[in-house]
Formats: C-alpha cells, structure tokens, sequence
C-alpha cells in the first residue's frame, strides 16, 4: 500500500509527522496502514551494524510495526533519524514499486523535490535508493528512501536529516542500510 511507503518516508523523530493524506491526521493515517492486509507482512527479525551510541527501538504506532535507529542523544544540529517497515510490492517489480512509490511522493505532498537515485547490493538482495528535499510544517529535511525487496516483499528504510546534513550523512546511511541482515 503507497500510504505504508509515503508514511515512513516523510517520518520525523517518532514517525507521527507524516503527510500522505492532505485531509487526514497522523493518527488517521497510522490506523489505516496498520488494518491494511499488506502493511507489516514481512520477518520483522532482522539487524543492522550501528555506529557506537546509536540506539535501536522496535515499536507499534497505532498497529504499525517499526524500526526507529538514532544516536542516543542528538550530537549535532541535523539530528540524523532512520526508520524501517515493510510492505508486500503487489507482484510488482521492484522497478514498479519504486517508481510508483516516488509518483505517490510527489501526487501526496506539496514540496517534494526530488534529487538522486541508484541501487547496491544488501545481502544478496537488490536494494533500490532515492534522495529526496521536504519542506514541511516550515522545516525543511533532507531524506533518502531504500528499498530491498526480499521475495516481493521491501523492506523500507527511510532515512532523513535536518536540511543541509545529507552530505555529511550518507555515507552513513549507505553502510548501515548495507548491513541490514535479515533472519528466518
């Protein structure tokens, strides 16, 4: 479901500041992705290598299963923060699912600018990024969008800086998302 995608992509600190739904609240929106049969479908067991004084928090948000990875204490002004979900792709190809996870960005939010794309490996698994800028509620924040499909299912991690600290931080975000382990 595109509004599982556009809910951890405009995630904030604790991923209520999303925007899919003009005419919805967060809470309204987190309530509809979690009834919905392809939200929260894949293994939920998985790890990443993170940085010394990051912290992992697994969490339920109105029924949404989540992955919050952040320092343990803000270090810096662009206040780094990643968050992962899952989805089934709806027997599309990963390809499919991205672009139309980018057309449901820019149709959904006003202030979307997109920026830059490309994939890696993760695991033996194909992982598929973009970067996007987001102004919202007047904070502009800079994001990035990995997607690993695992069996039709992506693994959605999305992670995003105040506006400015992309640069300095996707090296980052390159190497934990490419030390995302999934176990059976």
């Amino acid at each position: 479901m595109r509004l599982c995608f556009l809910i951890v992509v405009t995630c904030s600190a604790l991923l209520i500041s999303c925007k899919s739904n003009k005419a919805k609240s967060p809470i309204e929106k987190l309530k509809q992705l979690a009834s919905a049969k392809d939200a929260n479908v894949g293994n939920l067991n998985f790890t990443f290598q993170l940085p010394q004084n990051w912290i992992r928090i697994d969490t339920s948000v109105q029924g949404l299963k989540a992955t919050l990875l952040m320092p343990g204490h803000a270090t810096d002004n662009f206040a780094p923060r990643i968050n992962v979900t899952n989805e089934f792709m709806h027997g599309e190809t990963h390809d499919e699912y991205i672009a139309n996870t980018k057309q449901y960005l820019i149709n959904n939010n006003d202030g979307i600018d997109l920026s830059d794309d490309g994939d890696f490996d993760v695991q033996g698994n194909r992982c598929r990024w973009y970067s996007y800028n987001k102004t919202q509620n007047g904070i502009k924040r800079q994001l990035v969008f990995y997607s690993i499909d695992v069996d039709g299912i992506s693994y959605n991690i999305t992670a995003g800086v105040f506006d400015g600290g992309l640069q300095q931080y996707k090296p980052l975000f390159d190497r934990l998302v490419k030390s995302f382990k999934l176990f059976n």
